[in-house]
């Protein structure tokens, strides 16, 4: 690859690495939105809840943060291989650019 086929590859990782980031980024708001509104409805679930009605908002809770753990641990694998990629591509960029040094 020349140098400008490597600028327009770390180009478009730059780019992939910010639709990435918010992409999840969203996604986890909308989980901890859920969360939070739960918590308020079980917050405001008086004594007369009945115990079953209690135990389905916690396991909505649960499964809600369960998913939000899944997609955080989406993310960090995703945004890991990005930086990976744009490392190489910085490496490679180096090397074309003063192949002397390397």
């Amino acid at each position: 690859m020349n140098l400008m086929e490597l600028q327009r590859r770390y180009g478009q990782l730059r780019e992939g690495f910010a639709v990435t980031l918010g992409k999840h980024k969203e996604r986890i708001l909308v989980h901890l939105e859920e969360i939070r509104k739960l918590q308020l409805e079980m917050e405001q679930d008086t004594s007369e809840t009945t115990s079953e009605i209690r135990k389905e908002l916690e396991l909505r809770v649960t499964q809600t943060v369960e998913r939000s753990c899944l997609e955080r641990e989406k993310a960090h694998a995703d945004i890991s291989r990005l930086i990976e990629e744009l490392e190489e591509i910085e490496y490679l960029m180096m090397r074309v650019a003063r192949p002397e040094d390397h």
